[in-house]
C-alpha cells in the first residue's frame, strides 16, 4: 500500500501540482499575500465531500472539499496554501509556510521530524487544539514535509532545464549566425536557398560548444567547468579532483527498503553502475592473485619501476603497509550491522561535489574510485587532462595499470596524495606524488572531501536508522543546500586564495634570494634528486641482512640491560635488602637473558660471510653501530608518529560525530591514551639526537669513513607537524650513497641548496595557482555573462507561464546580486585573456541592485 501510495505522488499528484504550485507563488509573492481564488469546478461532476483538518503554526481548521475529476484535493488544498499528507484522500494538510520553514531548518541542523511534531503538538495543545488519534501527526507531518520538499526540488529542476534549453538556443542561433556571415564572406550566398551545416570540429586542444563539458558538471561548479575558450593548459592538468571516503556515513541493517524516491538532480552513482563496475574489478576474476600482493615472494627478485609508474615495488609496498598498519583492522564497516557502510565522493578543489557513491563494502575498495573517475571522464572533452588527488593515489596509479583499469583515460590522468595524508606514505613517494612537488596542482590541497564529511557530520545520527532512499535524498538536498551557500561565495574564496598565494610567493621569493643560487642549479639538484631518491633497490630479500645484524645489535643491548640488572639484583639479595619476590624475579630475568643469548646466536649462524664481517665492522667501529641504531630508531620513530596522526584524525572525526555520553568517554580514553604516548616518542626522539651529536663527534675527531655526513637532529619543537619538509623524512647521513666521484651531491650535503629546492617549489606553485586562479576569474565572468542572457531568453520565452516567469525572476535577481559581489571580491585578480568590462547586467542594473 505504502509503495503504491508513493508511486501515485510521484506519476500522477507531484507532476500535477508543479504548475499550480509556481501559479501559488506567483499570485501569493512567495506566500507573503493572501492565496487567490479557489478554484471553480468545470466538470459539472457531483464529486464526492472530504474533510481535511488544516494545520498552522498556531491553530486547527476542519475543511470540507469537494473532489471531482477536475479538482483534485491536492490541487484544492494547493489553492488554499495547503499540501496534504497523502495524494488522493487527505485527512490532514499543513500550512505551506510552517512546511518550508521546516525544510530549511531541516537544511541546516539535523533533521527531525519526531521532535519538530511533538513540539508542534504541544504548542497546539496549550491552545485546545488536540488531535484525536495517537501519534498522527509525526507521521502525517513526515509524509507530507517529504513530498513537498520533492516539489519544491521538481521545480527548481523546471527552471534549471528552462535556462538549459535557452543557452542552447543561444548558442545554436550563435553558430547559425557565424556561418552565416562565413557564406556571406565568401560570397557563397547570393540569394539561393542553403542547408546550414555543423560547423567543423575544432584542432588539438580548442574547445567548442560541441566539445564542451556536459550542463550537468557545469550545474555542479562554474568555476571548473563554465564556459572559458581559454582553460586549457599546456604543462599542468586542466581540472583538479579528489577522492575520498567517509566511514561515519553508516546506515544501519533493516529488514527492507523504502520505497523508491530519488532526487530531480542526484548527485549519486546509480547502483546498477556501481555494481557492474564492481564485477570487473580485479578481485572479481578469478586465476588473479590479489592486487595487494607483496613483491617478495622470489628471494632473488629485483626491485623495479612498472609501466610509467616513477616509484619502486618496494616503496609502494610500503606505502600500502603504513596506510594498513594505521588503520585498526581492513574491515571499516560491519556489513552484519550495517546496509550501507559508507560514502565516496568525487569533488573538484573548490568543495563541490561531483558525483556520491554509496558503498555496501567493508572496506575501502577501488573499484567506487574508478567508477566516480568512468562517470566523469564520459562528461568531458576528449582533451581534458584531469588531476586526481587521493589518500592512497600512489596505489590508485598502481592499480590502474597493473589491472589495465581506465585504459582509454589513464594517459590522462596525472595522480596526486593529499597533503594532509601525505604522512603516511613513504619519502619517495611523496617525492614523486605529493602535489606540492608534483607539477600542476599548484596550491590544491585534496582535502575538500574531508571539508564536505564535517559540514554534513550532523546527519550521521538521523541517517543512521533512516530508510534507503530517504538516506540519500537527504544527502542530495544538504549537497544542494551547500552548492547554494557556496556559490555566493567563490568571489571571495578566489580572492582569500590570491591573497594567501601571494604572501607564500614573497616568501618563497626572499628565500630563494637569501639562498643565492641560480634557479638552473637548483632545478638540475632536484632532478638529480628524485632520481636518486626514487632508485629502485638492487636486489630484495625478506630475510635481509641488514635487519638481521639490526636485531644482533638490539638483542645485544638487551643482554647488557639483562647483565646490569641480575648483578643489582643480587647484590641487593646478598646484602639482606631484598623482599619476598626477589628471588622468582631474578629467575624470570635468567631465562630471560638465556632466551635472548639462543636467539643471538641462531641470528649469527644464519648470517652468510660477507654479512659476518660486516657485523664484526660494525662491532669494531662505533661510528657504523650508532648510524646503523640512528637508522633504525629514526624508523621506529617515523611509525610512531605515522600512527599518532592517524589515531588523532580517528579521535576529531569521532568527536563531531558521536554524541552519546558513552561514546564521548570513549573518545576521551582515546585521546588520553594517545597523549600518554607522546613522552615516549619524545624520549626517542632526545636518544635519537644524542646518537647523532655523537656521531658529529666521530666525524671531528676523523673515526668516521671518509666523506661521511653527520645527520640532522630532529627538532622536537616541530615533532608532531609531519610537514612535507621536515627532516624526520631525510635519511642524510645514515645510508650509504654510491656516487661515482666518491662526493655527495649538493642536494644532499649543501644545506643552501637544500633549502632553495624547497623554496624553487614553493615558487612553483604559486605560479601555477596564479594561472589557474586568473583562469577560474575569467571563467567566472563569462559564466555570469552566458547565464544572464540566457535567463533573459527563458523569461521572453516564459510570457504565458506566470509560474515558470517569476522562478526565472527570482534566479535573475540572484544573478545580479552575484554580479555585484563577485566583482567587487575579484577586483584584484586579473583576468586571462580580453572578456571585457561586462558582467552580464548593464551597469545601471548593478547600481540599482547595490
Amino acid at each position: 500500500k505504502k509503495a503504491n501510495q508513493w508511486r501515485r505522488w510521484q506519476t500522477e499528484t507531484i507532476p500535477d501540482l508543479i504548475g499550480p504550485y509556481e501559479t501559488y507563488i506567483w499570485a501569493t509573492s512567495h506566500m507573503t499575500d493572501d492565496p487567490p481564488c479557489l478554484l471553480e469546478c468545470s466538470c459539472n461532476e457531483l464529486g464526492r465531500k472530504l474533510k481535511v483538518l488544516a494545520v498552522f503554526c498556531q491553530r486547527l481548521e476542519s475543511i470540507e472539499l469537494s473532489i471531482c475529476s477536475c479538482r483534485s484535493a491536492a490541487r484544492q488544498l494547493l489553492a488554499r496554501g495547503l499540501f496534504p499528507c497523502a495524494p488522493q484522500s487527505p485527512s490532514l494538510a499543513f500550512d505551506l509556510n510552517m512546511l518550508e520553514l521546516v525544510a530549511m531548518l531541516f537544511l541546516n541542523t539535523a533533521p527531525n521530524v519526531t521532535a519538530w511534531a511533538a513540539t508542534l503538538e504541544t504548542f497546539l495543545g496549550v491552545r485546545k487544539y488536540h488531535l484525536r488519534t495517537k501519534d498522527s501527526l509525526r507521521r502525517r507531518f513526515g509524509n507530507a514535509l517529504s513530498w513537498f520538499i520533492y516539489l519544491r526540488d521538481c521545480v527548481k529542476e523546471k527552471t534549471f532545464t528552462a535556462i538549459e534549453d535557452a543557452r542552447k538556443a543561444i548558442v545554436s542561433q550563435a553558430e547559425l549566425r557565424h556561418l552565416d556571415e562565413g557564406l556571406r564572406k565568401n560570397g557563397k550566398l547570393r540569394g539561393e536557398s542553403w542547408r546550414p551545416r555543423a560547423p567543423a570540429k575544432p584542432d588539438g586542444r580548442q574547445r567548442s560548444p560541441s566539445t564542451s563539458f556536459s550542463s550537468y558538471l557545469r550545474s555542479r561548479c562554474l568555476l571548473c567547468f563554465g564556459p572559458n575558450p581559454q582553460a586549457s593548459f599546456d604543462d599542468m592538468p586542466d581540472v583538479i579532483v579528489c577522492l575520498d571516503a567517509c566511514f561515519t556515513q553508516k546506515r544501519c541493517a533493516t529488514t527492507g527498503r523504502d520505497p523508491s524516491r530519488r532526487h530531480p538532480a542526484s548527485v549519486f552513482l546509480p547502483e546498477a553502475e556501481v555494481l557492474a563496475m564492481e564485477k570487473e574489478s580485479p578481485r572479481k576474476r578469478k586465476g588473479h592473485a590479489a592486487p595487494h600482493a607483496s613483491i617478495y615472494e622470489d628471494e632473488d627478485q629485483e626491485d623495479r619501476c612498472d609501466g610509467p609508474l616513477k616509484v619502486p615495488n618496494s616503496v609502494l609496498d610500503g606505502c600500502e603497509a603504513s596506510f594498513k598498519a594505521a588503520d585498526e583492522s581492513r574491515e571499516k564497516a560491519s556489513t552484519r550491522f550495517f546496509d550501507d557502510t559508507a560514502l565516496m565522493a568525487l569533488m573538484c578543489r573548490h568543495d563541490r561535489v561531483l558525483w556520491l557513491a554509496n558503498m555496501t563494502s567493508a572496506g575501502e575498495r577501488q573499484h567506487y574510485a574508478i567508477a566516480l573517475l568512468d562517470r566523469f571522464f564520459r562528461h568531458i572533452p576528449a582533451s581534458t587532462t584531469v588531476g586526481v588527488l587521493y589518500d592512497i593515489g600512489c596505489q590508485l596509479q598502481r592499480s590502474c595499470y597493473k589491472w589495465d583499469l581506465l585504459p582509454a583515460y589513464r594517459d590522462r590522468i596525472t595522480f596526486g596524495i593529499s597533503v594532509f595524508h601525505a604522512y603516511g606514505h613513504q619519502w619517495p613517494c611523496q617525492v614523486v606524488y605529493h602535489p606540492r612537488k608534483c607539477r600542476g596542482f599548484g596550491l590544491s590541497d585534496g582535502e575538500s572531501c574531508e571539508r564536505f564529511w564535517s559540514a554534513i557530520d550532523h546527519l550521521v545520527p538521523g541517517l543512521r536508522v533512516s530508510g534507503f532512499f530517504q538516506r540519500l535524498y537527504v544527502i542530495d538536498s544538504q549537497v544542494h543546500h551547500l552548492d547554494a551557500c557556496q556559490r555566493c561565495a567563490l568571489g571571495d574564496w578566489l580572492a582569500k586564495k590570491d591573497y594567501a598565494r601571494c604572501m607564500r610567493m614573497i616568501a618563497a621569493e626572499r628565500g630563494l634570494a637569501d639562498c643565492n643560487i641560480p634557479m638552473e642549479t637548483l632545478r638540475a639538484e632536484w632532478e638529480a634528486q628524485q632520481v636518486a631518491q626514487t632508485k629502485p633497490i638492487a636486489k630484495l630479500s625478506k630475510d635481509a641482512g641488514t635487519k638481521t645484524i639490526d636485531s644482533i645489535l638490539l638483542l645485544e643491548d638487551q643482554l647488557r640491560i639483562f647483565e646490569k640488572t641480575i648483578t643489582e639484583l643480587e647484590r641487593k639479595v646478598m646484602a639482606g635488602q631484598g623482599d619476598a619476590n626477589s628471588i622468582p624475579y631474578r629467575d624470570e630475568l635468567y631465562e630471560d637473558r638465556n632466551r635472548a643469548t639462543r636467539r643471538k646466536r641462531n641470528l649469527e649462524k644464519a648470517l652468510d660471510l660477507r654479512t659476518r664481517r660486516k657485523l664484526e665492522t660494525l662491532r669494531g667501529s662505533k661510528y657504523l653501530t650508532h648510524r646503523m641504531n640512528a637508522l633504525a630508531l629514526k624508523t621506529r620513530i617515523r611509525d610512531r608518529l605515522r600512527q599518532r596522526k592517524f589515531e588523532f584524525t580517528q579521535v576529531e572525526r569521532s568527536f563531531r560525530s558521536h554524541s552519546s555520553t558513552a561514546d564521548k568517554k570513549l573518545v576521551s580514553h582515546t585521546e588520553l591514551a594517545v597523549h600518554r604516548r607522546e613522552p615516549g616518542i619524545q624520549a626517542l626522539a632526545r636518544k635519537y639526537n644524542g646518537l647523532c651529536s655523537d656521531m658529529a663527534k666521530f666525524i671531528q675527531k676523523r673515526q668516521a669513513p671518509a666523506r661521511a655526513i653527520a645527520p640532522a637532529p630532529i627538532v622536537l619543537e616541530s615533532l608532531w607537524r609531519l610537514d612535507v619538509d621536515d627532516d624526520i623524512w631525510q635519511d642524510t647521513g645514515l645510508v650509504d650513497d654510491d656516487e661515482e666521484d666518491g662526493m655527495p651531491p649538493r642536494w644532499l650535503a649543501d644545506e643552501k641548496v637544500r633549502a632553495g629546492i624547497r623554496h624553487m617549489l614553493e615558487a612553483d606553485r604559486c605560479r601555477e595557482e596564479a594561472r589557474r586562479i586568473s583562469k577560474e576569474r575569467t571563467t567566472m565572468q563569462l559564466w555570469l555573462q552566458e547565464e544572464w542572457s540566457a535567463v533573459n531568453y527563458a523569461l521572453s520565452r516564459s510570457v504565458e507561464d506566470r509560474g515558470l516567469e517569476y522562478q526565472l525572476s527570482i534566479y535573475r535577481d540572484e544573478l545580479l546580486t552575484l554580479a555585484v559581489t563577485w566583482r567587487r571580491d575579484v577586483a584584484t585578480i586579473p583576468p586571462t585573456g580580453n572578456v571585457g568590462e561586462s558582467w552580464g547586467p548593464t551597469e545601471d542594473e548593478m547600481s540599482n541592485a547595490i
